[in-house]
């Protein structure tokens, strides 16, 4: 090929790859819907960010939601979603010390981790110039945080000490044995905290493939609320987020089933002068999750009042329907849980 026909189609290569990374940068979200005030854009890699301005409030809120959680947890990894989410507060090259640079701008902020999600937050005084801090800065954690060995070394043990105040929390350990009366196979019965040896031994390359894998555009959810101008908070977000590429992994989809119980599962334990017995139950027909929980502490004596509770999905999300009682026996626990669902579900 003569060396000028070989220039002209370097030049022509050149030209189509920068258009083509510019149309990219520049495509606009979709707007999906909007309700009472609140509404859902979904950008091309797959993050969705919802927009709820208030005027009224003299704050703007960034949260950045990651869909990973303790039931996508490996053998050996328990608690490892939480310690991620620790993890993100140690820096990331634009921002090394992530707690000074929030401090300094008066932020209040914190994460939390739970079995489906993880989350980050910080609300500041509403300005353009905060709501592009706090884009910029999720944005960078979410997929440039350094999760390095020696972070890893210093914040295992907040994390296990985290860890052993549970151990000494009564309502801690009646919750985890409520899950885990209920569900013997699913990861839901496992605790977000996890245990101490994984927490003590997560090797730090299996925290890093955790991170890479899950803190991705296309397994996040942007909200920010307050006060903001509108146009300006979806330039930001198209500017530090929308040209984030489209991870080219595909996540693994959850298939464990929980199998059918046959009837109530019991749990017994103690913790600092506290005692409590956990009976719990999934109901087979709709999904509903009863739990009947007794507890006594001190010097009380005899049958304790107690309060049997059925979430139920038919009467909306998150419907508790709770009945108090003094059961003498497992049996009658059980016929009261029956009781107290099919009149509510």
């Amino acid at each position: 090929m003569p060396p000028l026909l070989k220039r002209s189609c370097y030049a022509l290569l050149l030209m189509t790859l920068l258009l083509r990374t510019e149309s990219a940068m520049t495509q606009q979200p979709t707007k999906n819907v909007t309700v009472e005030g609140i509404t859902e854009y979904e950008f091309q890699n797959g993050l969705k960010l919802l927009l709820f301005p208030d005027p009224s409030r003299p704050t703007v809120t960034v949260n950045l939601t990651v869909f990973v959680g303790s039931r996508h947890e490996g053998y050996g990894e328990a608690g490892m979603a939480h310690l991620l989410e620790h993890m993100l507060f140690k820096g990331s090259p634009l921002f090394p010390e992530v707690p000074k640079v929030l401090q300094e701008r008066g932020a209040r902020f914190n994460g939390t981790t739970w079995t489906d999600r993880t989350n980050y937050y910080e609300t500041l005084p509403a300005s353009d110039d905060n709501l592009d801090f706090a884009l910029r800065l999720e944005a960078d954690r979410m997929v440039n945080s350094f999760v390095r060995g020696e972070d890893l070394a210093s914040e295992m043990t907040v994390v296990r000490n985290e860890f052993e105040r549970g151990e000494n929390s009564p309502q801690r350990i009646l919750s985890q044995r409520i899950h885990a009366c209920a569900f013997d196979w699913h990861n839901y019965g496992k605790s977000t905290i996890g245990n101490r040896s994984d927490i003590e031994r997560v090797p730090i390359t299996n925290l890093r493939e955790f991170y890479k894998k899950h803190y991705q555009p296309d397994n996040a959810m942007l909200v920010i609320a307050g006060q903001f101008d509108e146009e300006r908070a979806l330039e930001l977000t198209e500017k530090y987020f929308g040209s984030m590429p489209r991870p080219d992994r595909r996540l693994d989809k959850t298939y464990t089933e929980e199998p059918p119980q046959r009837g109530l599962s019991h749990s017994v334990g103690t913790a600092s002068g506290f005692s409590a017995r956990a009976d719990a139950q999934l109901h087979p027909g709709d999904g509903a999750f009863g739990a009947v929980v007794q507890g006594s502490g001190g010097n009380q004596t005899g049958r304790q009042r107690v309060r049997i509770c059925v979430l139920v999905p038919r009467s909306g999300p998150g419907h508790v329907q709770c009945r108090s009682t003094r059961p003498r026996h497992a049996a009658e626990s059980s016929r009261t849980l029956d009781q107290v669902h099919r009149k509510y579900a």
